[in-house]
């Protein structure tokens, strides 16, 4: 028999307004509601959802056939992917395919997904209750996945596996859940189980049918309470994935998260599990969490909370063990498993069905820690052990063996047996204090409060605490709540966050709430008994004030108002009863989150109680947004109001922090200034800089000073750290939280113009700069430089680095890919011409390689070698080339880097690995055929064999060049004269170290005319002109004349000859051979007049060849140098100066010229055995 879902439901509502619901034209915002969110939602509430027939704790019952399958072996595939970067998105898009295909396969089957939790689906045939339709589906099932397997993996190819279990009978399906905190569609039932035990009993491939006892209970129909509101779609999601959702744009992300699962026991009747689900989610609520999945099944009764996401805090793993103490103290949960990591947050299933969910190592760890806790027990993993030492006292960790892991996991046990919720007094203030708080500096300010709570009996002040984020707020709110609560005052606590401002007053919602002894964890009649009872304790109530209460605090059965402005005259009236018996404490914490109204009713209850009555009214913020910071103003101004505005860590209290971190006295100016680079005075930034140079063992302790030890790391940011930045994050809009993440893909810096171009959500340039302005006043970001055009930059590395990384790695692909795109479109006249900046070069690398580009970043690496060598940036191509050789590319690439390599090596005299590289590309030549670079090579080996002394070889050599160059001459005539042109320039090198001097002038000379001709053949934008420049090579022959003629004593002609070629060298940016042959201009000083200005002059020609790291041009130079030291009559120092230029020369394989020092070293009667 078949039931329409759809059918029941709407019979059961009785009322008109319903019936005409469903004919009314829905309006066009709700349509675009309906098409965007209905995957979110079961097939089978959609029609009623969207004719607003459901209500939260709506229960019916059907006769239904459930399957239940998952993935057999996905733990392990998890393990796998475990130690990838991206491993958690590649495991979700895995998962997304076999999802894809196996939503498929039931949809066509008839089927509805009810749920999905991790690699399990729950489906049901509602108002079938033969299972041979669901038979027919696991089967088809496990043919589908045939097809997807095998899955490549680090570890090799891996094959997952279905089990499907099949079961039919009486099933409940509740509605749980309060709807601004989630609503769950839950399957209750003795076939839910029954399908669940048959599919863990079921081997891989198999489908296995298991038919429950049949057991019918009746349900009373339901009645929804007359203030129940109408569910909408979004009731099924968190609020901020919503938005996200409606944006349209950058849906999933990496979370630094904190999943919690809790087990508990399912409830006999099946209406009692709303109020155990309300009561769940309110203590989750409070505590800053989100109740993510209701889970029915192999795992029995499982409750899943994620704090972190969709909102962080900060402080997450405390909130989350907290809350799951709580849970666990009030009867809720039995016993719960904590872990902590990044995890990818986000939609999980299919286009057709889907949910949002957390993925990754991590939910796995936490499951698998519920499994293994005992009644009471509450296991945490190693990491949220190490973020809550000195808040949580737990068991030592202890290593267990945890499915799916290789590896022993670290393991701990909360110890706290109880959290005291029988008492309502102070209880958020409780639950957000540490045991203790150590203050570093802020002596002024902890001076004062000390001050203010002494004299908290006799008056009421109201203390305004301005900062930055990190700057230390949090930590002066703890010591006021600790130093108030060692009194036994009572402490009051309100949070403003992320999506507050969509609720009025709701910061102010837990205070009053605890001002009337109220806990949003109890039953509806209890809460409501408890509002009346604080109400009759007050002398005057007007009925619509109680109505404007009753609504904030959510209290049921009461005429509800929407006024809650209305509110002021009973807040003042219930602390007053309160401050007849005790001082008070009232906190509001981050109010540049608040509501308007949220401060209005500040204002007036401070008017009304301060200074007469005993009330300490403290708020802490950061600097406000506009439409704040009148109504601050005017708190600043009140006789009994202190304002602070925390600066930032003075360097005496810096030095003091670090060594109350380290355990020194005093810190060296090194580690100062890197913390001060990094770090700046925020507090909680120098902790987390400190501490990841402590694990890295980069600052060791001598004589109670701290020195910072090899060069500064990376910062690996703690769990805790990301918390903060993430929260801060988290509590600005969808749209302005996206154009954060999307300018830190541009870097630390980032121009305007290009956020703008590469945004995915294609704002307008008013919209853009509305949000840059509200990064500014977060501190986030500052305005860098304004021309020739607005850039800005990343205050603190912390907020880039988490900001990024909360980014996918497909979506950083992308808008990397965007970014190189639009340098080469806005620089691609210079790029072609050769005429862009080098940094140019540096931005499309870097952007290439991150889009995973190699080939198009290989290419940019050569092009930026060939023009860093040809303005003589000698360290910055060999930068290039190595860059572009550690990537992927294809053999001419690969073949012309090495080239440009041995080129570069031959350009600065070091020949210690040029035998290899020739040797490499000449394998290279193999498999790929490059006539013009085998002839360049050719030369270049037979230049290395004359430099390294290889004299015996030099014939062998000379005559393979020749023979690779004629063969080019008939491809390429210009180029082969050129590299004859060169052959014979080593020629001359040749007769020159073999004393044939003349003859060697003589082939220069025709080598010179040789070389001009060429000149005219060769364009200037040739690339072969880049990589041997025919005018550089024309320098280096009037070079080698010149220095001939020093050793001939002809110094006149010598002159001319190198400052010749000093002043070709310059035409060509020619650094290397305007230095050498200044070096020969100095020893022709030295041999005709030696003064100080000529000394000078060698002094730095020998530093701009340490610069350039020209070793040939040191060896010259020390040599030089040693001469002089001889004619002054300094043997001993012109003896060491011939060591220093043998040892460059012998380091770098230059033989010619050690050879010849060595022979200097004898005439001068030393030993160089």
């Amino acid at each position: 028999m078949r039931l329409s879902v759809y059918h029941s439901f709407q019979e059961n509502q009785s009322t008109i307004a319903a019936k005409k619901m469903i004919t009314s034209p829905i309006p066009m915002e709700q349509q675009a509601s309906s098409q965007l969110f209905r995957p979110y939602v079961p097939a089978a509430l959609r029609d009623a959802l969207g004719a607003g027939l459901l209500r939260a704790g709506q229960i019916e019952t059907y006769q239904a056939s459930i399957l239940y399958t998952d993935l057999s072996g996905f733990t392990r595939l998890t393990a796998a992917f475990a130690t990838l970067p991206d491993g958690a998105e590649r495991l979700h898009s895995i998962l997304r395919d076999y999802f894809e295909t196996m939503i498929a396969t039931i949809t066509a089957h008839g089927g509805d997904v009810i749920h999905i939790a991790g690699d399990a689906l729950s489906v049901w045939w509602p108002g079938i209750v033969d299972p041979t339709l669901a038979i027919h589906c696991g089967h088809a099932l496990h043919n589908a996945i045939a097809a997807l397997n095998p899955i490549p993996t680090p570890f090799g190819p891996y094959s997952l596996e279905l089990r499907v279990g099949v079961s039919a009978g009486q099933v409940h399906l509740l509605l749980a859940g309060i709807p601004n905190q989630g609503i769950h569609p839950v399957l209750i039932g003795a076939p839910i189980y029954a399908a669940s035990f048959a599919e863990q009993h079921a081997q891989p491939g198999q489908v296995q049918l298991l038919l429950a006892n049949p057991v019918y209970k009746p349900i009373p129909p339901y009645q929804s309470p007359p203030d129940a509101p109408v569910l909408t779609w979004e009731h099924f999601l968190p609020p901020s994935f919503a938005r996200r959702l409606r944006l349209s744009t950058l849906v999933a992300e990496y979370r630094r998260c904190v999943p919690v699962f809790a087990a508990f026991d399912l409830p006999a009747n099946p209406l009692d599990l709303q109020p155990l689900v309300t009561q769940a989610q309110a203590i989750a609520m409070r505590w800053g969490g989100w109740l993510n999945e209701i889970e029915i099944g192999n795992k029995g009764a499982v409750l899943v909370f994620l704090f972190g996401a969709p909102v962080a805090h900060g402080d997450d793993t405390s909130r989350a063990i907290g809350c799951a103490l709580e849970l666990r103290d009030r009867g809720v949960i039995r016993k719960a498993g904590i872990s902590v990591g990044s995890l990818f947050v986000g939609e999980v299933g299919s286009r057709l069905r889907r949910v949002y969910t957390a993925q990754g190592e991590d939910m796995n760890l936490a499951a698998h820690l519920m499994k293994r806790a005992t009644d009471g027990e509450i296991l945490i993993s190693g990491r949220v052990r190490q973020d809550v030492l000195g808040r949580y006292r737990t068991s030592a960790p202890q290593l267990m063996m945890i499915k799916g892991y290789e590896q022993l996991i670290p393991v701990a046990s909360v110890l706290i047996e109880r959290t005291h919720t029988d008492d309502h007094d102070s209880h958020a203030l409780r639950a957000a204090l540490p045991d203790h708080v150590t203050l570093i500096g802020r002596e002024q300010e902890r001076q004062l409060i000390d001050q203010l709570i002494e004299d908290a009996g006799q008056q009421g002040k109201l203390l305004l605490i301005e900062g930055e984020t990190g700057i230390g707020k949090s930590s002066l709110l703890h010591y006021i709540g600790i130093e108030w609560l060692k009194r036994g005052y009572m402490g009051l606590r309100g949070e403003c966050r992320i999506g507050t401002r969509e609720r009025t007053l709701y910061p102010w919602r837990t205070i009053l709430g605890e001002l009337c002894g109220i806990d949003d964890s109890e039953p509806a009649p209890v809460r409501r008994s408890r509002f009346q009872q604080a109400l009759t304790e007050l002398p005057l109530v007007v009925s619509h004030q109680v109505a404007a209460l009753a609504h904030l605090l959510d209290i049921e059965g009461l005429l509800a108002s929407h006024q809650p402005l209305d509110l002021a005259p009973l807040v003042i009236e219930l602390l007053l009863q309160r401050l007849k018996c005790e001082p008070v404490l009232l906190i509001l914490e981050d109010v540049h989150w608040a509501d308007r109204e949220t401060l209005l009713l500040l204002q007036e209850v401070v008017e009304a109680l301060l200074p007469q009555h005993p009330l300490f009214v403290v708020v802490s913020y950061r600097p406000l947004p506009n439409h704040l910071a009148p109504l601050m103003q005017q708190l600043q101004h009140y006789p009994f109001s202190i304002h602070r505005i925390l600066e930032r860590l003075t360097s005496a209290d810096r030095i003091r922090l670090v060594g109350e971190l380290i355990g020194a006295t005093t810190v060296d100016a090194r580690l100062l200034q890197y913390l001060e680079r990094y770090a700046g005075g925020q507090p909680l930034f120098i902790k987390e800089y400190v501490r990841s140079l402590l694990e890295k063992r980069l600052i060791r302790i001598e004589g109670d000073t701290a020195h910072l030890l090899g060069s500064p790391p990376h910062v690996q940011l703690s769990s805790s750290a990301v918390g903060i930045v993430q929260a801060r994050i988290d509590q600005m809009e969808e749209r302005t939280s996206l154009t954060l993440k999307v300018a830190a893909v541009i870097g630390r810096s980032f121009p305007l113009r290009l956020l703008h171009h590469i945004h995915p959500a294609h704002l307008s340039e008013a919209e853009l700069r509305q949000d840059i302005d509200i990064l500014l006043n977060y501190q986030l970001i500052e305005t860098e430089m304004t021309d020739p055009e607005p850039v800005y930059r990343f205050t603190f590395g912390f907020a880039h680095e988490v900001a990024y990384t909360s980014l996918l790695f497909g979506q950083r692909r992308e808008l990397h890919q965007a970014v190189y795109q639009w340098y080469l479109t806005n620089y691609q006249t210079e790029l072609e011409r050769w005429e862009a900046p080098l940094a140019v070069y540096d931005v499309i690398i870097t952007h290439a390689l991150r889009a995973e580009q190699s080939s198009i970043a290989m290419e940019y690496c050569r092009c930026a070698a060939l023009i860093a060598t040809s303005q003589s940036l000698f360290s910055s191509a060999f930068h290039y080339v190595e860059q572009g050789l550690r990537l992927t590319g294809h053999v001419d690439q690969r073949i012309e880097l090495l080239v440009l390599r041995i080129i570069l090596n031959d350009r600065i005299g070091n020949h210690l690995h040029q035998a290899e590289d020739i040797a490499q590309i000449q394998d290279l030549f193999g498999a790929y055929h490059q006539p013009t670079f085998q002839a360049i090579v050719a030369v270049l080996q037979l230049h290395h064999t004359l430099i390294g002394g290889q004299f015996e070889l030099f014939d062998t050599h000379a005559a393979f060049a020749q023979a690779q160059v004629e063969q080019l001459g008939r491809q390429s005539p210009v180029v082969s004269r050129f590299l004859q042109a060169c052959i014979e320039l080593i020629k001359a090198q040749y007769l020159t170290f073999n004393g044939q001097q003349h003859q060697a002038l003589a082939h220069l000379h025709g080598i010179n005319r040789l070389f001009t001709n060429i000149l005219r053949q060769i364009t200037a934008n040739n690339e072969l002109n880049r990589l041997l420049s025919p005018r550089a090579l024309l320098a280096q022959s009037y070079e080698l004349q010149g220095w001939i003629l020093i050793e001939l004593g002809d110094l006149r002609q010598a002159q001319r000859r190198l400052e010749r070629a000093v002043a070709i060298a310059r035409m060509t940016n020619d650094w290397l051979t305007e230095n050498r042959a200044t070096i020969g201009l100095c020893r022709i000083r030295f041999a005709d007049k030696p003064n100080s200005e000529s000394e000078h002059q060698l002094q730095q020609a020998l530093h701009i060849a340490r610069s350039l790291g020209d070793r040939y041009g040191q060896v010259l130079g020390l040599h030089t140098q040693a001469l002089l030291c001889l004619h002054w009559g300094d043997r001993q120092m012109a003896r060491r100066l011939l060591w220093q230029a043998i040892a460059i020369a012998n380091s770098t394989r230059i033989g010619v010229l050690e050879m010849m020092l060595l022979n200097q070293l004898v005439e001068l009667g030393e030993e160089t055995t």
